[in-house]
């Protein structure tokens, strides 16, 4: 991976070279890519990437700003222990997003809707193939609770767990379900959509906050198991 660059982080714009280091660091660190504690050299970084060290600079900034990255008292930059902050986030997670599922619930649009169906059509379609089809399956279940947060109508609380994001996605939740398991939590969606279009707001949030703590249950067995 040294001196190679990436195609998205090619070309002479400044926003797009700091972006784009932002961008492809982050998604190393959520891959799994590093270890607790391993030190980002801007220079070793900036290989990996094929930039240079400023845009890493900067991309580490903003990675230590979102808890990704740890600055050292001596000014080095490590990989946070990303499981602990997951503990931290899944908690409040199954707090704040099923309170915005009853919202979104007198929110939705018909045209809405549609775009979590499709979103819930393309799972149950690969969910039979899901060990060969496990990236696309974690994305649209990540897509899938995201947009219905996104319709909540409540800005504050979609700033909130925008933040917290990177750390729902690190833990990788499905792929510590069994099979079974897995056919459970997708079909959980449709109950969730069920309400949701019958504008059933206590419902909504009541089946979210279920389906949310089976996931945090997964993930504290994975956390018991390290």
């Amino acid at each position: 991976m040294a001196g190679t660059a990436h195609p998205e982080l090619s070309g002479e714009d400044g926003g797009s070279l700091r972006d784009g280091a932002y961008d492809s660091l982050r998604a190393m660190l959520m891959a799994g890519q590093f270890q607790k504690g391993d030190r980002l050299a801007e220079n070793r970084v900036g290989e990996m990437l094929g930039v240079s060290r400023t845009p890493v600079r900067e991309a580490l900034a903003r990675l230590a700003a979102e808890g990704l990255v740890e600055i050292r008292p001596n000014g080095s930059r490590v990989v946070a222990d990303l499981w602990a902050k997951v503990a931290e986030v899944l908690a409040i997670r199954c707090k704040l997003e099923p309170f915005g599922v009853g919202l979104a619930a007198h929110r939705m649009t018909g045209d809405q809707f549609r775009e979590l169906e499709t979103l819930q059509d393309r799972m149950e379609e690969i969910l039979p193939r899901a060990s060969s089809a496990m990236e696309e399956l974690l994305d649209l279940n990540q897509r899938f609770h995201w947009t219905i947060v996104t319709y909540c109508g409540n800005a504050s609380l979609v700033e909130v767990l925008d933040r917290f994001r990177p750390f729902s996605i690190f833990p990788r939740i499905l792929t510590h379900y069994s099979p079974a398991e897995l056919e459970l939590a997708i079909g959980e969606h449709r109950a969730i959509m069920d309400a949701l279009w019958h504008r059933d707001a206590a419902k909504s949030e009541e089946l979210a906050a279920a389906h949310l703590e089976r996931g945090v249950a997964a993930i504290r067995g994975a956390l018991d198991s390290r």
